[in-house]
């Protein structure tokens, strides 16, 4: 099953334009049969082509499904690495996991200040796509650590090397997981959380930025 995204959606046509027309009638060359479109919102719908040209194509809707997204409540606040192509990879395993609200920011011991958005909208939302999934992710505006730390959900969590700080479990209720940057968290910051957030370990293990956002996120999600 191939996914599309489109927003431009009437009562009961679906039209696919720029790449999406393009992948979908060039390099998969659908031209009939049945094609499954989201509009990123939680629905999913079952089309069939009913026009196509050069720079769009558009579908009538059959059927309509609303799918509820499991793990809207889970936040992900992580510094972007150095090498951006581990960051971006972090990003799209987020998205298969089915987290949908990602926090870039920046600490200390940052060494990246400056992201493109626009080919890290790209791979999320292939990620999105490629796993099936009906509710776009967000990535929110790149913000300074004690910014994040201020704007975020109620509940929060940072992750931490010590073994003796409480390991973190599933969590139900609306929460951010903070993962510093590869240098970690500097002494001056984690003084400043102390009685603020809930420090967390991931394991025994001393894990790279991008690994621990994904074992934080799978053990919050509890699976």
């Amino acid at each position: 099953m191939n996914l599309f995204y489109s927003e431009q959606i009437t009562e009961d046509l679906i039209t696919l334009s720029g790449e999406e027309h393009q992948h979908c009638t060039k390099v998969l060359r659908k031209s009939d049969g049945i094609i499954w479109i989201t509009d990123g919102k939680g629905k999913l719908f079952k089309t069939e082509q009913v026009l196509k040209d050069r720079h769009h194509s558009q579908y009538r809707i059959l059927q309509t499904n609303t799918n509820q997204a499991v793990y809207s409540h889970i936040h992900i606040g992580v510094s972007p690495t150095k090498n951006i192509s581990r960051f971006e990879w972090c990003l799209e395993k987020l998205v298969e996991l089915g987290i949908l609200h990602i926090h870039p920011f920046i600490s200390e011991h940052s060494e990246r200040d400056k992201l493109r958005y626009d080919r890290l909208e790209k791979i999320m939302l292939s990620a999105m796509k490629q796993s099936l999934q009906t509710h776009k992710p967000i990535l929110y505006p790149l913000m300074d650590f004690r910014s994040l730390l201020v704007d975020s959900p109620k509940k929060k969590f940072l992750a931490y090397v010590p073994e003796r700080e409480t390991s973190i479990v599933s969590y139900q209720d609306e929460c951010i997981l903070f993962i510093g940057p590869e240098g970690g968290f500097s002494q001056e910051e984690i003084d400043y959380v102390q009685g603020k957030i809930q420090m967390v370990s991931l394991g025994k293990t001393r894990l790279r930025t991008e690994t621990a956002a994904i074992v934080g996120a799978s053990l919050l999600r509890g699976v």
